[in-house]
């Protein structure tokens, strides 16, 4: 990933997690609809258990497609695409790296 990237990457990012964690809840929100007696206002109590084992198989199920898929290859980078090897690169723009802060030794009269 260049570091021209980063941003639109994290972006995405939090799209994905946000919009798997609203599926999960109305998944396990039709599973516990599902299992609602039609005069009752709470579930049967098998309910949370089933929703808690539908959960459970998409994770998974999850699981086995990422030990299954084989990983994407990463090509080199190009000269356009500058290789980061460290948080001490030089920076640019507006921010700007304090050096650290070393508190003062106190003369204890030693």
């Amino acid at each position: 990933m260049p570091p021209s990237e980063t941003a639109g990457a994290t972006s995405f990012n939090q799209v994905l997690r946000t919009v798997g964690r609203f599926v999960g809840s109305a998944a396990v929100s039709a599973v516990l609809l599902a299992r609602t007696p039609p005069a009752g206002n709470v579930p049967e109590g098998s309910a949370c258990t089933t929703a808690l084992l539908t959960t459970a198989g998409a994770a998974f199920l999850g699981f086995v497609m990422a030990v299954v898929l084989p990983p994407r290859r990463r090509s080199a980078p190009t000269a356009a695409e500058p290789v980061v090897h460290s948080a001490r690169r030089q920076m640019t723009g507006p921010m700007v790296w304090a050096k650290p802060f070393r508190p003062p030794i106190l003369d204890r009269g030693q």
